[in-house]
């Protein structure tokens, strides 16, 4: 007897949502390629790791700021 087949959709909603952490890794790390590894003052970025905590929270807030808008009821 075959298994049947999986599904895309059935894949997906296997996979955990990502955290606003992950969100706001993603955010950083598109940044950073659209600018080409350079930040607003044209210096290279640092890696995700590497920020200090208050760049990591803004990024953090930022990621979550846009998670209650997508998820907001009118």
């Amino acid at each position: 007897m075959s298994r049947p087949r999986e599904t895309a959709s059935a894949a997906q909603q296997e996979a955990p949502a990502p955290t606003t952490f992950d969100l706001a890794h993603l955010a950083y790390d598109a940044y950073g390629e659209e600018g080409g590894g350079l930040n607003y003052m044209g210096l290279p970025m640092p890696a995700w790791g590497d920020l200090p905590t208050k760049i990591l929270d803004g990024w953090v807030a930022a990621a979550g700021a846009v998670e209650r808008a997508l998820t907001a009821r009118p």
